[in-house]
């Protein structure tokens, strides 16, 4: 009977899937592969607007709020004056023009939970407005 013991070994996600010295198999750290997996959410604005500070603020609240759930909050200014959109991975959640304005921060945070962490809470900014309830 032959018994074949091969060890794996982690290694920092700069380096590649390669083997050591001994031939043994390495491969990138666990956790950076989890990030992968997480969303990036795009806010593309119109510079020529003065919408960068709130893109910028809304990026601030994003990552705040969703510190582990997101991969990145990335700002792109628009090529096209007037344009505000938010997209996850490239599927739009939020386009200014269509909505007729520019969404409260609580209910962002509600469009992107329900797109990257469908599970989770979000305290108050779940609850409806009490003119509403």
């Amino acid at each position: 009977m032959l018994i074949l013991v091969t060890t794996v070994e982690v290694c920092d996600a700069r380096d590649d899937a390669s083997s050591n010295a001994a031939g043994n198999i390495i491969i990138p750290n666990f956790n950076q592969q989890i990030n992968i997996m997480k969303p990036t959410v795009t806010i593309e604005y119109c510079p020529k607007c003065g919408w960068l500070l709130r893109a910028a603020y809304m990026a601030q609240e994003l990552l705040t709020t969703f510190n582990e759930e997101l991969k990145a909050v990335t700002l792109q200014p628009s090529e096209v004056s007037g344009d505000f959109h938010i997209t996850i991975d490239g599927k739009k959640i939020f386009d200014r023009k269509e909505y007729g304005g520019f969404p409260e921060i609580k209910e962002l945070k509600q469009l992107v939970r329900d797109v990257a962490a469908p599970g989770k809470s979000l305290g108050h900014s779940d609850t409806k407005p009490h003119h509403q309830q």
